[in-house]
């Protein structure tokens, strides 16, 4: 870890950051690693937070998330790597549909009142009812938007002075439960351990992953 501060959101974030002069000097002399909790509707409150402390000069070299928080740092951080405002993140996160969240395959989708039947062979032979596919499409496109489409968009200039091992040097992490070896997998930090090249996997599935709710969602496979 370097000197850096490490800013965490959660529900309790909701300070009156931009009511405290003193907090609001501080913040902008500095930059901070962020860490953001899941949540679902959590991500619509960190965009109203990140506003704030983006207007008080706030920087995010290093994000990490989980779930909602996923999300919200992927876009954060592609906004930065695009010199975008951070203040568009809660534009961005409006055009997010979350009633297309429950999405059913073709034949789930022309089955009618039959739907909880396929509903429920989804949920035998896929593992979920719902495909996902809604959310990781809406967000590789946002991503690729502002010019991130793979963990190596957000790879970060090596750092003689860092701590922090070349491999590890991403402007994003996101968590993700592996539940065939039943380990926490922090992605792109652990793609090797899949035989994976970590610049070459798409963001948006990794987020994918983090945000997929056993049995609602249909798992993410990373081969």
């Amino acid at each position: 870890m370097t000197s850096r501060a490490v800013l965490k959101l959660v529900t309790a974030s909701w300070l009156d950051f931009g009511m405290n002069p003193h907090l609001s000097r501080e913040l902008s002399a500095r930059r901070a690693d962020l860490v953001l909790e899941g949540g679902g509707v959590k991500g619509i409150a960190f965009a109203s937070v990140i506003s704030v402390l983006d207007a008080a000069g706030y920087a995010f070299p290093r994000i990490a998330g989980t779930s909602a928080g996923a999300i919200t740092g992927a876009l954060i951080a592609a906004l930065q790597r695009a010199g975008e405002p951070l203040s568009r993140l809660g534009d961005i996160a409006a055009t997010l549909d979350y009633t297309r969240f429950r999405d059913r395959g073709a034949i789930g989708r022309w089955a009618g009142p039959l739907a909880p039947v396929v509903d429920a062979f989804s949920f035998i032979f896929e593992s979920g009812i719902f495909e996902g596919e809604y959310l990781r499409s809406w967000l590789s496109g946002v991503l690729c938007d502002l010019g991130v489409a793979t963990f190596g968009d957000l790879r970060l200039p090596s750092d003689p002075n860092s701590d922090v091992p070349e491999d590890h040097r991403y402007g994003l992490v996101v968590t993700a439960s592996d539940l065939s070896r039943q380990r926490l997998a922090l992605l792109p930090w652990d793609y090797h351990r899949y035989g994976l090249d970590p610049d070459e996997q798409p963001v948006a599935d990794a987020v994918a992953a983090s945000t997929t709710f056993p049995f609602f969602f249909e798992p993410v496979l990373l081969r």
